[in-house]
C-alpha cells in the first residue's frame, strides 16, 4: 500500500459524495471487493450529468486500476481541481433548473382559486 492507495479512496469517497452512490454496488460484499480490483465504475457524469467534465475526468482518474495511471501525488490532482474551480468561475452562471414532476399545489381557474386537478 502507498500514497495512491489513499487517492484511490479519495476517488472513491468523491464519487459517493458527487453521485449519492459508491462506485460499485453488490449485495454481497466479495462482489464489491471484486469490482473494485477488476470493473471501471460506471462514470459518475452518467449518475449525476450536472457534475462537470473534467471533475467526472478527475474521479476516474483517481479509480483507476493500474496505480501509475492515477494521480502521483495530491498536488497533481490540487493543480488538476484548480484549474477546474477557475474554468467554473469564468464559465455563465447557468439558469436555475425547473422541478420535475412537481405541480402546483393551486391553479387559477377564472373565478377563484381551487386545488389542481378539482373540478
Amino acid at each position: 500500500m502507498t500514497h495512491l492507495t489513499d487517492l484511490s479512496s479519495l476517488g472513491a469517497t468523491a464519487y459517493c459524495l458527487f453521485t449519492g452512490a459508491p462506485p460499485f454496488e453488490h449485495p454481497q460484499l466479495m462482489a464489491v471487493l471484486m469490482a473494485h480490483a477488476s470493473k471501471a465504475p460506471q462514470p459518475p457524469r452518467e449518475r449525476n450529468p450536472t457534475i462537470p467534465p473534467a471533475l467526472d475526468a478527475a474521479i476516474l482518474k483517481l479509480l483507476e486500476k493500474d496505480p501509475a495511471r492515477r494521480f502521483q501525488s495530491c498536488d497533481e490532482l490540487a493543480q488538476v481541481l484548480r484549474q477546474l474551480r477557475e474554468a467554473l468561475a469564468q464559465a455563465p452562471a447557468a439558469p436555475p433548473r425547473a422541478a420535475t414532476g412537481a405541480r402546483p399545489a393551486v391553479a387559477s381557474s377564472g373565478s377563484g382559486v381551487r386545488p389542481v386537478g378539482k373540478s
